[in-house]
C-alpha cells in the first residue's frame, strides 16, 4: 500500500509539473480517461484487451 502511494504521489507531480509548463507556455491542456485509450492499433483499429506498455499489432505489425 505504502508502495503504491509513493508511486502515485510522485506520478502526480510530474503530471502537475507537465500540466504547469504546458500552461506556462500557452499550450492546451486536455485531460481524457485513459481507460481504453492504449487498446487499439492506429494502422489497422485492431482493439485488443488490457494491452502492455509496448504493444506490437499481430495485424499489420
Amino acid at each position: 500500500m505504502l508502495r503504491d502511494r509513493i508511486y502515485r504521489v510522485g506520478f502526480g507531480g510530474m503530471l502537475r509539473e507537465i500540466v504547469r509548463k504546458a500552461r506556462e507556455r500557452g499550450i492546451p491542456v486536455i485531460r481524457v480517461n485513459p481507460r481504453g485509450t492504449s487498446s487499439a492499433c492506429p494502422r489497422c483499429g485492431l482493439v485488443r484487451g488490457p494491452a502492455p506498455r509496448l504493444h506490437l499489432c499481430p495485424r499489420c505489425g
